[in-house]
C-alpha cells in the first residue's frame, strides 16, 4: 500500500516541526505550510490524503480555509482534522460544521492524534457518503466491538470513535449525536458523573446503548440519569442483537 500523504498547516514553527516528526515516525509522508494561502496552494497541487489544520493563522483562518477546500472539486473529498487551541464549544461546533472529521484541542495527546489520523484515513473513502447521515458516538477500548460497528454501520451513521477519556474533551456539542454507545468497561471514566452533568445537553431523540461485562448493580442508576431511550447489552452478546437495537 502506498504511503499516505498528509498536509499540516500551522503558523507555529515548533508545533509544525514536532507534528512533522511524529507523523513521519508513524510512517506518513508529510508536507507543511505556515499559512492558509500556501496551505491551499499545496492542497490543490499535492492532493494529500488528509489535512491537519490550525485555526488561528495568517492568510485566512482555518474555518474559511476548510470551507474553501470543501468548495473546490480537487480538494472537496480530502478529510480535515482541526488541531487548535480554541476550546470554546461554539468554536468546536463551527469546526465540525465547516466539514472537519475531528476537532482536537491543544495541548493534544499525541497518541490520540495519531489514532484520529489512522481512523480518518481508514474511512476516507466513505467520507462523502457519510455527509448528512445520523451521528453515532462509540466510546470503547474493545477493538472487536469497534470493528463490528465499523463493518456493519459505516454506511448508516457518521461514526465518531473514541477510546480514551481524553477524547471526551475534544467532542463537539453533545446534541449533534443521535446515538451513543458507551462501553462501561472502560476504566477511569465516571459514567454516572458524565451523564448527570450532561443530561440536558443530549438530543431528546438520542438513543443510548450501554455495554457491560456483567450485570452491574449500577446499571439501573446509570440508565435513570437520562430520559432518552436506552438499552444495555451484557457481554457476551450476539452481534445481531446490537445491530438490531441500532437499526430499529
Amino acid at each position: 500500500m502506498a504511503e499516505k500523504k498528509l498536509l499540516v498547516i500551522d503558523d507555529e514553527q515548533d508545533v509544525l516541526r514536532l507534528l512533522k516528526f511524529r507523523l513521519e515516525k508513524a510512517g506518513y509522508t508529510v508536507i507543511t505550510a505556515l499559512d492558509g494561502i500556501k496551505g491551499l496552494e499545496l492542497a490543490v497541487r499535492e492532493k494529500p490524503d488528509l489535512i491537519i489544520l490550525d485555526i488561528m493563522m495568517p492568510g485566512g483562518d482555518g474555518y474559511s480555509l476548510c470551507e474553501r477546500l470543501k468548495n473546490i472539486s480537487a480538494t472537496s473529498t480530502i478529510p480535515v482534522i482541526f488541531l487548535s487551541a480554541k476550546t470554546d464549544p461554539k468554536d468546536i461546533t463551527k469546526g465540525y460544521e465547516t466539514g472537519a472529521v475531528y476537532y482536537i484541542t491543544k495541548p493534544y495527546d499525541p497518541e490520540f492524534l495519531l489514532e484520529a489520523v489512522k481512523k480518518t484515513l481508514e474511512g476516507s473513502q466513505e467520507w462523502e457518503m457519510k455527509k448528512g447521515l445520523k451521528k453515532l458516538l462509540l466510546l470503547t477500548q474493545d477493538s472487536l466491538l469497534e470493528n463490528i460497528i465499523r463493518d456493519n454501520l459505516l454506511n448508516l451513521f457518521e461514526i465518531y470513535f473514541l477510546n480514551k477519556i481524553e477524547g471526551l474533551k475534544s467532542l463537539p456539542l453533545l446534541d449533534i449525536f443521535d446515538v451513543f454507545i458507551l462501553d462501561l468497561a472502560i476504566k477511569g471514566i465516571d459514567f454516572k458523573k458524565f451523564l448527570q452533568e450532561n443530561r440536558t445537553k443530549f438530543k431528546e431523540t438520542a438513543r443510548f446503548v450501554f455495554i457491560t461485562n456483567s450485570l452491574s448493580p449500577d446499571i439501573e442508576e446509570i440508565t435513570s440519569l437520562i430520559s432518552q431511550p436506552c438499552v444495555y447489552l451484557q457481554r457476551p452478546f450476539e452481534v445481531d442483537e446490537l445491530i438490531f437495537n441500532l437499526r430499529s
